[in-house]
């Protein structure tokens, strides 16, 4: 299948033309539900086309699996399913373009099994008797993903061999856990899998390393309309938050998609975002929680 822009017979292309003509069947001042709907899809779609500005560029959804050893199910869930080990695009963080599930239990390997009880923080386990939200147990998470954070980059910025880092001490009773995370980005010809890899390795295990697994890639050219069968342009189901967002961070990585520089600034900025995120929301909870004068 053709890509954005690619042909005249390509889908996409057919979707921009076709929008157009719907719209324009509509008079001015037909304010009915139909016209709506078909004017505010050939926007979106005339938006999209101007930051693609004739760039063969494709919208992809990478699936990405990430594995942690928690404690329990909360603990699963601040480890996986929260702030901690999300996906960084180049723009930073965008919860828009990524959805991540609930953690499920696990079976792994005992290799892997190895990694991840190493992965876990051990001064955490000095505090977990008192898990109080934004207490001394997850600001112990916080730190503990900074620091891999801070590894990561170390790691992909080092001439001589990965920075040498202290053994673990002995493995807390553990059970492991999986989230499967969708992951929206754009991609010009044969850039895909390399712009997948890279928002992978934004998610680090305890040494610094990439810890999400790619299972799968796919590419998302629209879908026929229940309706009448048209084809609708990925741009109409987006949204304009979500298009400026993903062309956003396609303007930042077009020149260099996978150069290890490029992810390394991307660490770097996820090193700033996790603790100013946790802070904020901590300062948020204590205002919200504050006893209201009268």
């Amino acid at each position: 299948m053709a890509l954005s822009g690619g042909g005249d017979w390509s889908p996409l292309s057919r979707a921009v033309d076709a929008a157009r003509i719907r719209a324009g069947r509509f008079e001015p001042g037909d304010w009915s539900d139909l016209a709506c709907r078909a004017r505010q899809e050939a926007v979106d779609i005339e938006a999209w086309e101007r930051r693609r500005h004739s760039r063969t560029v494709r919208l992809w959804i990478a699936h990405l699996e990430v594995q942690a050893a928690a404690l329990d199910a909360a603990d699963a869930h601040f480890r996986l399913a929260g702030n901690l080990r999300q996906v960084h695009h180049r723009t930073g963080r965008q919860p828009e373009l990524s959805a991540v599930d609930e953690p499920a239990r696990c079976l792994v390997a005992t290799g892997e099994r190895r990694r991840l009880d190493a992965d876990y923080p051990r001064h955490a386990l000095a505090c977990r008797a008192d898990r109080e939200p934004y207490g001394p147990f997850e600001r112990a998470h916080v730190a503990g993903y900074v620091a891999a954070l801070i590894a990561g980059r170390a790691r992909l910025l080092a001439r001589h061999g990965a920075p040498a880092l202290a053994p673990p001490g002995p493995a807390p009773p553990l059970a492991y856990w999986r989230v499967r995370h969708r992951v929206l980005f754009l991609a010009g010809p044969g850039e895909a899998p390399l712009r997948a890899a890279e928002l992978a390795a934004t998610i680090v295990d305890g040494a610094g390393q990439a810890l999400a697994l790619i299972a799968g890639l796919e590419a998302d050219d629209g879908r026929p309309s229940p309706a009448d069968g048209h084809w609708i342009h990925p741009a109409a189901d987006l949204g304009p938050f979500r298009a400026v967002a993903l062309w956003d961070d396609y303007d930042a990585a077009e020149h260099d998609p996978g150069e290890p520089a490029a992810l390394a600034a991307v660490l770097g900025r996820a090193v700033r975002e996790v603790g100013a995120t946790f802070a904020q929301e901590r300062t948020s909870a204590r205002r919200d929680a504050a006893p209201r004068k009268i």
